[in-house]
């Protein structure tokens, strides 16, 4: 009995792969890239939302202390865990992307809209069947949201040309800045209108529109993924993927993760530092912002809205930057030098956090000013962050296992986001004053141990990366022998 197996080499020659959609000469046109673009922009809206906005919600709304805050924290990681192998293991051997792409916008237009209202919704029951109400609601936002972006990105791999992948990535980086900068910018003013009108608070406010977002922005993409679903489906050698033996086999590689390629063994380790460092900023400078910036108490919402104009300008550099230097940066540097320079960038800005509370005491209002533009300028290494290592899969994989690919080369986020999570409550112990900040330093200093880790092992995996050249239609790639 025939069994289906996603082998780490697909059984394709160059021909057949760059028949499916890497024709150097049929370039996807402007309109397709906006219909990949507009779920991207609607995903990262809901990620600031899920990322930023979780920890003081949780804090500020069930009074959950800062040493406890990791337990909540950990519901998002572990679904991304589950969802980022299994949607993309599950859509390459179904090679249904749609689907899947479908239940994870629902899933996570659910949980956003019952989040902030789960105290309202069981008003007769007590706070700790709301809490849990609420935890369930993010946890179920938290797969919806990795379910999606994970096919999204195996998607792109599948459609976009070869040439055109540091382009539309670059683009993609343009999206998710400008997601983060509507999301950042509407949290960052005064909704007490909307109060009036509605009844409604600010943080209410934030994820009702996120769930209306990601609604109106995934029905354009879904028109291209069934594209995709059509594409698979006659590009791919059919196999007989639901049988027991199949099943059982294929449920066993599902959890996997480590089994990569050494070609993508750089953008693993580069994204699992960064995203170290970007957790702990993104959790914590808002609670930093307006406890140790702004002296809490009764400026406290007066730091958050702060912090938030401070993360919208990163995303609007992040867009900028989208608009033309990222791919021209890519081009020029290569994969591991751009991958090392976003590093270096990241480290020294995230350790240079520092200054500001040095200078609060004495001049507020610089330190102040000082925030905005170090957190700003920091949309640069994740302008690059989000693009280097999905040009990777894009020029280098193949629609076979795409889906697979990208579900393992964010599991090492997901690993980042988890540790981060597990050391929140050790840290808050150890450190008791500014613990906010000190989780920040110490999340920049993760990525001076990804450069280390690069320089340890940087001929190796440049030999891979050679090695792991684009085929062509004329010659065959080292990917695809048997």
């Amino acid at each position: 009995m025939q069994t289906f197996e996603i082998s780490e080499h697909a059984p394709f020659s160059a021909e057949e792969r760059n028949s499916f959609s890497k024709d150097k000469t049929k370039w996807m046109s402007a309109f397709e890239l906006s219909q990949l673009v507009s779920a991207m922009f609607g995903l990262m809206y809901c990620y600031s939302l899920l990322v930023s906005y979780i920890t003081p919600f949780f804090m500020e709304t069930y009074s959950i202390s800062i040493k406890n805050i990791g337990f909540i924290n950990i519901a998002t990681p572990i679904t991304s865990l589950i969802a980022q192998l299994c949607v993309g293991t599950w859509s390459d051997k179904l090679q249904k992307r749609s689907g899947f792409f479908r239940c994870g916008i629902a899933a996570l237009v659910a949980g956003l809209f019952v989040l902030p209202f789960a105290s309202k919704l069981f008003p007769g029951s007590s706070a700790h069947t709301s809490l849990v109400v609420a935890l369930i609601a993010t946890w179920l936002a938290g797969f919806g949201l990795n379910s999606a972006l994970v096919v999204l990105r195996a998607a792109v791999a599948d459609l976009v040309p070869k040439m055109q992948q540091k382009q539309a990535n670059a683009i993609f980086a343009t999206a998710a800045g400008l997601g983060l900068l509507s999301n950042y910018f509407l949290a960052s003013i005064n909704l007490l209108w909307l109060r009036n009108a509605f009844g409604l608070t600010n943080t209410e406010v934030l994820f009702v529109v996120g769930s209306m977002v990601c609604f109106l922005c995934s029905l354009a993409t879904d028109q291209l993924l069934r594209k995709d679903d059509l594409q698979i489906k006659n590009a791919l050698r059919r196999q007989d993927s639901l049988t027991a033996e199949g099943f059982a086999g294929g449920l066993s590689q599902v959890f996997a993760f480590w089994r990569l390629p050494r070609w993508l063994s750089p953008a693993c380790a580069a994204l699992f530092w960064t995203w170290v460092g970007w957790f702990a900023l993104l959790m914590f400078v808002p609670e930093w912002t307006s406890s140790d910036i702004f002296g809490g108490g009764e400026a406290a919402n007066d730091g958050l809205r702060w912090a938030s104009l401070c993360l919208a300008l990163q995303a609007g550099v992040c867009s900028l930057l989208g608009l033309g230097w990222l791919e021209k940066f890519m081009q020029e540097k290569g994969p591991n030098k751009s991958l090392v320079a976003t590093l270096w960038i990241q480290a020294a800005l995230q350790l240079s956090l520092l200054l500001p509370q040095f200078l609060v005491p004495y001049y507020p209002h610089v330190a102040k000013g000082l925030l905005l533009v170090q957190i700003g300028l920091m949309g640069a290494p994740w302008g690059l962050i989000h693009c280097i290592p999905y040009v990777i899969i894009g020029e280098h994989g193949d629609p076979q296992r795409n889906g697979k690919l990208m579900g393992r080369l964010n599991t090492f986020i997901v690993l980042a986001q988890l540790l981060v999570a597990f050391a929140v409550r050790p840290l808050a112990l150890l450190f008791t004053e500014s613990q906010a900040l000190k989780v920040i330093l110490l999340g920049g200093c993760c990525n001076i141990l990804g450069l280390l880790q690069f320089s340890m092992n940087e001929n190796s995996w440049k030999q891979e990366m050679t090695k792991a050249a684009p085929a062509t239609a004329d010659s065959e790639s080292p990917l695809i022998k048997k």
